[in-house]
């Protein structure tokens, strides 16, 4: 999903306003005192009112800093309001507990505050930035410049780091595909990068494959045009997801503050063949905005999708919640067979092939991509799924009979066991198809 208006980040944002609101608040509140205890000149200058006074300078610069650097200004906030808090625990008379409250102890909080708030934003950065095998999430993507398709070849370490790459004309997928094979994995080094998805759209293009010995990602964005912003966002979904669509639709420049345009072509009626979707934002006033997406379309989010309408049905009829169910592993099946390559969406397109049958499902894996989908199931549950289809079948295509004519009866205990064995399947067969490259 787009971080840069998640529920993710309007609970960073909050987190934040509350640690300055806290700081500012205590802030201003010991810089009162300690202007008017100077002008006043009252109380006598002791080490102690020294020791004060110096809290007081380096917090206040601490919170100062904290605004603009929340990471280094909440450490010297939770460090130094923790020494504050023990000087007035000890220099405090019967009011101990007081003097701590009214002293380091909102600055200790604001900085915990703080630290949470620069950490959440850190790791929504990792996410956004594909810092896949770097921790510190510190992704430098690149802009070059290539004049010819053939000159890629001649670029070392292409996938080295996600690329923005501007290309007169965008490579084809014959070209691409060769290139990615001939190119070496930017983790383990190894020849055996696989091509999994390369779309064009008007004048951008993007690319994505795995390793298929160490399983890591590679990604490259192309543009015939010099892009205005070298930043690509990677969204883990379908460009057709609603939810996606309306978070995009919602994002503002941060410079100038416009609601962004978003210009891809969501209703291609191809573009999940190769599952993915290149994409920009852009703002019309400036280019603070700007950002080049790339949708990586996925299996799970259709089974997602489908397992949500069999949980809305399954409080109304166990019956239509198994064939919603079993409607969900089919969808799963069918998507992740259909991505492989151009044969097999047309081979579904055209109704040449199904997965309603789980021997037959097993069979298709078998030859087209060397899994055996009984590996990724107990036996009992491989039973349960073989049965659940037999059943959907008999309600869809008998009128909820059984092939000797006997009524089919559901009982709604059995459908969590069944979800639960339709989920574990999915998750296992999942990870076996990124593991070999395959997703």
């Amino acid at each position: 999903m787009v971080a840069d208006n998640s529920t993710g980040a309007r609970a960073t944002t909050w987190i934040r306003r509350i640690a300055r609101g806290i700081d500012s608040f205590v802030a201003g509140y010991w810089l009162f005192i300690g202007i008017v205890g100077a002008v006043s000149g009252r109380e006598p200058w002791t080490l102690e009112s020294a020791m004060i006074a110096s809290f007081i300078i380096v917090l206040v610069a601490a919170v100062i800093t904290a605004w603009w650097r929340e990471g280094i200004g909440g450490t010297i906030l939770v460090v130094c309001g923790a020494a504050f808090s023990t000087f007035a625990y000890f220099s405090a008379g019967h009011n101990q507990a007081i003097a701590v409250l009214v002293s380091g102890a909102p600055f200790l909080v604001a900085g915990v505050l703080f630290l949470v708030s620069w950490w959440r934003s850190r790791r929504s950065e990792n996410r956004q930035n594909l810092a896949y095998g770097n921790a510190e999430g510190d992704v430098k993507v690149e802009v070059k410049f290539v004049d010819k398709p053939e000159n890629l070849a001649k670029q070392p370490n292409l996938f080295a780091l996600p690329k923005v790459i501007q290309i007169s004309p965008l490579p084809d997928f014959e070209y691409v595909q060769a290139l990615v094979s001939a190119s070496r994995c930017p983790k383990c080094s190894a020849m055996s990068l696989r091509l999994l998805g390369y779309e064009i759209s008007d004048k951008v293009a993007a690319l994505f494959g795995r390793c298929k010995q160490c399983c890591s990602p590679v990604f490259a964005f192309f543009s015939e045009e010099r892009p205005d912003s070298p930043n690509i966002i990677v969204v883990m979904s379908s460009a057709k997801d609603e939810a996606v669509c309306k978070e995009l639709s919602e994002l503002s420049c941060p410079v100038c503050n416009l609601k962004l345009e978003v210009m891809y072509k969501r209703d291609s009626e191809d573009y999940d063949i190769q599952r993915l979707l290149p994409a920009q934002v852009k703002c019309s006033n400036c280019s603070g905005g700007s950002r080049n997406i790339i949708f990586w379309d996925r299996p799970e989010y259709y089974f997602r999708q489908a397992l949500a309408l069999a949980d809305e049905v399954i409080p109304c009829s166990s019956r239509g919640g198994l064939v919603f169910l079993v409607a969900a592993l089919e969808t799963f099946l069918q998507k992740a067979f259909l991505f492989q390559s151009t044969t097999n969406y047309l081979l579904i397109k055209r109704r040449k092939v199904n997965f309603q049958s789980l021997q037959e499902a097993r069979d298709l894996y078998n030859d087209t991509m060397g899994i055996d989908l009984i590996a990724y199931a107990t036996d009992r549950q491989w039973n349960m799924l073989g049965n659940a289809i037999r059943d959907r079948h008999g309600l869809i295509h008998n009128a909820g009979f059984d092939k000797r004519f006997e009524l089919i009866k559901v009982d709604a205990s059995d459908l969590p066991r069944l979800r639960a064995a339709i989920v574990d399947f999915v998750s296992a067969l999942t990870e076996a198809l990124e593991t070999q490259a395959l997703l």
